[in-house]
C-alpha cells in the first residue's frame, strides 16, 4: 500500500482551504470595486427593530 496518496480528511482540508482562498479574493475584488465606485446600498437599517408591533384581531361573524 502506497503511503503517498492522501486520505480523505486531508483531499476534504485541501479542497476547503481552496475554496476559502478564492471566496477571500472574490470579497476582497467586490470590496475593492464597491470602494472605488462609491457605491451606497439601496436599503438602509433593514435590521432594526419594527417601528410597531403587528396588531391581529378576530373577525366576527
Amino acid at each position: 500500500m502506497s503511503t503517498t496518496e492522501p486520505t480523505p480528511d486531508e483531499r476534504g482540508d485541501e479542497v476547503r482551504a481552496r475554496f476559502s482562498e478564492a471566496l477571500a479574493r472574490k470579497t476582497d475584488r467586490v470590496r475593492e470595486s464597491q470602494e472605488s465606485s462609491g457605491f451606497q446600498p439601496k436599503i438602509h437599517g433593514t435590521h432594526g427593530p419594527a417601528v410597531r408591533k403587528r396588531a391581529f384581531r378576530r373577525k366576527n361573524g
